[in-house]
């Protein structure tokens, strides 16, 4: 939005958007499906401390990966549990 300068789509959503602030203050309200680049965000913001949870959904093979060995050492440094599905692939 910034590039195309299209900021009236952000105008047309702030009844339904979220801040910061609120997802500091409720965190227990929301669930979040987001990448996991946005983790160490959500943790900064004091949104996600150690009595959330995070999920991973995809292949457990991308968490032995440096990225996915990062982001477990990231939720352990923190003390998130990381919930991760069986998978047989």
């Amino acid at each position: 939005m910034k590039e195309t300068e299209e900021f009236w789509r952000t105008r047309q959503i702030r009844g339904q958007r979220v801040f910061p602030e609120e997802l500091a203050e409720h965190p227990e309200r929301f669930a979040f499906h987001v990448p996991s680049s946005t983790v160490r965000e959500l943790i900064r913001l004091n949104v996600l401390d150690r009595e959330g949870v995070a999920v991973w959904s995809l292949w457990n093979g991308y968490l032995r990966m440096a990225s996915g060995r990062g982001l477990k050492k990231l939720l352990a440094d923190h003390e998130i549990e990381l919930a991760a599905r069986r998978s047989n692939w």
